[in-house]
């Protein structure tokens, strides 16, 4: 997504560009002192804020995970979240 958004800046396209922010980013990496093998862990890249975002709490979606088919194929989610917008 980053390099599609890159290429239409450079030629100077307007466009909007959607993404999904995640607590935690991909990861960090380290290298075991004892084993000396590369370790991937939690980057909490939120923890201290992000000063070019912009809440926008009263748009928000529900977004449903897991769920069972009921009935007559009817699909009920087992847990949902609310995906709340944010500029940046």
């Amino acid at each position: 997504a980053a390099c599609f958004l890159d290429s239409i800046a450079t030629l100077s396209l307007p466009a909007w560009g959607y993404g999904m922010r995640y607590k935690y980013g991909l990861f960090k990496q380290g290298i075991d002192q004892t084993t000396g093998q590369q370790k991937e862990y939690a980057d909490d890249w939120l923890v201290r804020g992000n000063p070019w975002e912009i809440p926008r709490p009263q748009i928000s979606y529900p977004i449903s995970f897991y769920g069972k088919i009921e009935g007559d194929s009817k699909w009920v989610p087992g847990q949902q979240v609310a995906a709340v917008a944010y500029d940046t």
